[in-house]
């Protein structure tokens, strides 16, 4: 309902707001009881996303802010028992399992599968491992285009979103209509896990035991797929800064888009919103990057301590079963090519120099204690 997105609004304009640290420990409290008390409201609007995705961003920020404002709190406070107990607020819990582990889902479909490339064999054969077979079965692009489908909106039909292989996805989805609207949906869905890794890493900041652990095989698929597109958008962004009419005529030509009566205004018409769309998913893109890193590192940092036994996780994980798991980030932080090209599209988030030479700094750093690790 209406009502409930203004209230989430309203909500989020509080908690982005300097209060006391008494006022502000008493609304993180209300926070998570209203969040509570919306539990079913969330859960449909994971399950039928990206429909009301306004709205689904919307509780996404809430969580989010949370957690900004607890760990922004926590020392003025001082009291680590009362900052977790404010994750513990009646179904707090279960609500933010079920949105973190939906943007784990989305963080492996930046766009749909048929314009994916294949990912690395060992991550396809640990999930296969898992019975999940990541190219065939369904996903959350499944119900965007039924959405689009349903939707009686206009919608401009656009050139097919970047692949690092012009051929393959232009063998592979051939049968996929892409448009305006699946550029919101592909921005929105990067939105969403932007914020949810930004609730993760604040988490995980403090220190707390009882933070939502993350499987390294679910980062080691995100930072595929994020890593790729990022690098794919930047370079789509490139040839369509430069004018080039055979070009882009030609990818009208294979969008079944064009007109022979006006055919040089809607090239340039087209041409511009497509940048506008890949500059607005671009800087979701490289932003999801760089928190998937220090999501990584702390995985990692987390896995010397338990091999020195400084760790205060107790666990029956074998070395074997230790070594495979950090095989997954090894195979993907290589993939991703971060030590020596940077982050794709990095150019359009704040900050960008200092953030890409720091992010190529981890990446080198990470993959030397991973490769120790898997010796």
């Amino acid at each position: 309902p209406e009502s409930i997105y203004s209230h989430v609004s309203v909500l989020n304009t509080i908690l982005s707001s300097d209060l006391s640290p008494h006022s502000s420990q008493r609304l993180m409290v209300d926070t998570a009881k209203f969040l509570s008390m919306h539990q079913q409201t969330i859960d449909r609007l994971v399950t039928s996303f990206p429909a009301n995705s306004d709205m689904a961003l919307g509780f996404a920020t809430t969580i989010a802010l949370l957690s900004i404002a607890v760990c922004g709190n926590c020392n003025e406070i001082d009291d680590t028992d009362r900052f977790e107990q404010i994750f513990h607020v009646e179904r707090f819990p279960a609500i933010e399992l079920r949105i973190v582990n939906f943007a784990l889902h989305v963080a492996q479909f930046p766009f749909p599968s048929s314009f994916l490339s294949p990912l690395p064999n060992q991550l396809v054969q640990a999930l296969r491992r898992q019975n999940i077979h990541i190219e065939t079965d369904k996903n959350w692009w499944d119900i965007a285009n039924a959405v689009r489908n349903e939707s009686n909106l206009e919608d401009l039909p656009l050139p097919n979103p970047p692949s690092a292989s012009d051929t393959f996805y232009s063998s592979q989805g051939k049968d996929i209509q892409w448009s305006q609207r699946m550029y919101d949906y592909a921005r929105s869905a990067a939105q969403y896990l932007d914020l949810c890794l930004l609730h993760l890493e604040n988490r995980v900041s403090r220190g707390s035991n009882d933070s939502i652990p993350i499987a390294d095989l679910n980062l080691s698929l995100a930072l595929c797929r994020y890593s790729r597109a990022a690098w794919e958008v930047g370079a789509k962004l490139q040839t369509l800064v430069v004018p080039d009419e055979r070009d882009i005529s030609s990818l009208l030509t294979f969008a079944n888009i064009g007109s022979q009566s006006n055919g040089g205004a809607m090239l340039q018409y087209t041409k511009q919103i497509e940048v506008d769309q890949l500059q607005n998913l671009g800087y979701f893109l490289a932003s999801c990057v760089f928190k998937l890193l220090h999501l990584i590192k702390r995985n990692v940092d987390e896995t010397m301590m338990l091999l020195s036994g400084t760790s205060s996780i107790q666990t029956n994980e074998s070395l074997e079963s230790i070594k495979e798991r950090s095989m997954l980030l090894l195979v993907a932080l290589d993939d991703s090519q971060i030590a020596s090209r940077g982050i794709g599209c990095i150019n359009m988030v704040p900050d960008a120099l200092q953030i890409d030479e720091s992010s190529k700094l981890m990446v080198n750093e990470l993959l030397t204690t991973l490769s120790n690790i898997c010796r």
